[in-house]
């Protein structure tokens, strides 16, 4: 049975916490790709040249702003429980990605905030936080994961683990038609699997999931569910995000709204002087505890 629960305490540690594990687990219509009427080696020919445009077809939908800006609803479950929470998403290209979580449409309750250099979690409510590098996590440091993989999650973009945002070519992946998309798959990330779902009519990124190279099922996966317009590109709107790491999963759905391109806004967050830091294994142990 779920428990839902609009008390900032509970709220603000639900939310918090996995947006952490986030960090820790390294809708529209559509057209057809293939028409029906192709048939033998014409449908051969064209899915094969599908497979090999898709990813410049990608890479040319990435959107090309700084700022990218929006109201955020958030909503959590895990362990049997959930939570809606409203909030702000602010990113700013290679520089910054924040998520500010706030309770009752006024009282901002924690934040999470990625860069280049570190990850951080603050807990306003809890008066405590979290701030550590990637390369402070053994398993991110050997895979390559770090900012630029959270901020290409966030904007929809294929990518490759350890380049730095840089969008990769066609050769980094292994390709095979799925349904109407073009399956990707890069095996290059030391124990970490990427592959991605794009659609071929819109060139867009459908799915992104993390697998370890003995499992069938991912660790990790992104679902973008809906698009809107930031500077006359698709951007996504809607995403969902599911994680397998814990006894049972935990799910969180992402719906934005209002998106602006706006850069009067502060890229870094100093905590509180009188908040306690504390470790992120001992915010992981709470979190596995609570995935029960």
């Amino acid at each position: 049975m779920k428990i839902h629960t609009t008390h900032p305490f509970n709220l603000s540690r639900l939310a918090l916490s996995l947006s952490l594990l986030l960090l820790f687990a390294a809708c529209g219509s559509r057209k057809k790709a293939l028409e029906a009427g192709v048939a033998g080696g014409d449908a051969v020919e064209h899915a094969a040249r599908a497979m090999e445009r898709v990813v410049q077809q990608v890479n040319d939908h990435r959107v090309n702003v700084e700022n990218v800006t929006a109201r955020l609803s958030l909503a959590l479950e895990a362990g049997g429980k959930s939570v809606n929470v409203g909030g702000h998403l602010r990113m700013k290209r290679d520089d910054v990605i924040q998520v500010s979580l706030v309770a009752l449409g006024l009282l901002e309750v924690g934040r999470m905030e990625i860069t280049p250099d570190y990850f951080m979690v603050v807990d306003r409510v809890g008066q405590q936080y979290v701030k550590a590098s990637f390369d402070d996590i053994d398993f991110m440091r050997r895979n390559g994961i770090d900012f630029y993989t959270f901020q290409s999650l966030f904007w929809d973009e294929l990518f490759i683990l350890g380049d730095k945002g840089e969008a990769p070519a066609s050769k980094h992946f292994q390709k095979s038609m799925e349904g109407e998309d073009v399956k990707l798959v890069n095996r290059d990330g030391g124990q970490v699997v990427l592959t991605f779902l794009a659609d071929v009519t819109n060139g867009l990124v459908r799915r992104t999931s993390f697998s370890g190279r003995n499992e069938d099922s991912p660790a990790l996966d992104w679902q973008y569910l809906d698009y809107g317009e930031v500077s006359r590109q698709s951007f996504p709107t809607c995403m969902q995000v599911q994680l397998n790491s814990a006894s049972k999963p935990v799910k969180a759905t992402f719906n934005l709204s209002n998106i602006k391109t706006d850069s009067k806004w502060e890229t870094r967050t100093t905590p509180n002087k009188k908040f306690t830091q504390v470790s992120p294994e001992t915010v992981f142990k709470r979190i596995m505890n609570m995935a029960k």
